[in-house]
């Protein structure tokens, strides 16, 4: 069963009602921005508010909230690797 991700509607900075804040629309209440995966290793803390230090952690998370279950240690290490993968610099004859 997917878990809600908790949130607590008396956060005075609203941070967590996400798009809400700016449509006002019910449907909108904790839908985000999801920025590119491009160097995500290397852009920690992570979601909205920085809780999360670490990418097993949001793995282990992001498993739960939208998938409903627990994956195993050695899948998390693997998507983990992928998302290392992603980080690199402009290629330098590329850059203006």
């Amino acid at each position: 069963m997917i878990e809600p991700y908790a949130y607590d509607p008396d956060d005075s900075s609203h941070a967590s009602l996400g798009r809400y804040n700016t449509t006002e629309n019910e449907a909108d209440i904790q839908v985000f921005r999801v920025p590119s995966l491009r160097n995500v290793a290397e852009t920690p803390p992570y979601f909205h508010d920085g809780s999360v230090s670490t990418l097993e952690e949001v793995v282990t998370l992001m498993a739960r909230h939208q998938l409903g279950r627990e994956i195993p240690a050695s899948d998390i290490d693997l998507i983990v690797a992928f998302l290392q993968s992603l980080s690199g610099s402009p290629h330098p004859t590329l850059m203006p």
